[in-house]
């Protein structure tokens, strides 16, 4: 009997620890550094930075986005090629990077859908996708499975960007 009651008593710890857990959910935000590039002309040590916003359900990444604001004279828009043009038609210019765990609530073509809805215009941007991915860092933080995307803020008055993922709070991006 004792160990009925033990074994049943153990049953209950463990029980109540896992759905404790189940609810977990985490946003993160930081920060990650693509070290210099090389273009068909020319090799840089310049740096692009990203600020990374992460949302977790447990230890499972679910979504993930990145943004580094990209200006003209920077090396790394070397890397737009035949969307160059589109840095001077904005008053500030980002590539975004999105990826959205497979069969999520939210797809990444939803989250750079719900930037657009926030008068901000975004386009793919293949050229510079095939160089990030051809990156190496790229493969140390994990993004070859992200969306590339440019992002053209046509105003400087134009609020900040913010996502909203189901079961989180919303969150202001930039």
């Amino acid at each position: 009997m004792k160990t009925l009651g033990t074994m049943f008593l153990t049953f209950l710890v463990v029980v109540g620890c896992a759905s404790v857990t189940q609810s977990r959910k985490d946003f993160t935000k930081s920060s990650l550094v693509i070290k210099g590039g090389t273009s068909d002309t020319k090799e840089w040590s310049e740096n692009l930075k990203f600020e990374r916003y992460s949302w977790y359900r447990e230890t499972v990444l679910n979504y993930d986005i990145l943004l580094a604001e990209l200006n003209a004279d920077s090396n790394f828009s070397e890397w737009l090629g035949v969307d160059l043009p589109k840095i001077d038609k904005c008053e500030k210019f980002y590539v975004g990077l999105f990826y959205s765990k497979f069969q999520a609530d939210v797809t990444a073509a939803g989250l750079v859908s719900q930037i657009d809805l926030q008068g901000y215009e975004t386009s793919l941007l293949p050229d510079l996708s095939d160089n990030l991915k051809a990156h190496p860092n790229t493969g140390d933080w994990q993004l070859t499975n992200h969306r590339v995307v440019g992002i053209c803020q046509k105003d400087s008055l134009q609020s900040a960007i913010k996502i909203k993922v189901p079961g989180f709070q919303t969150h202001k991006l930039k």
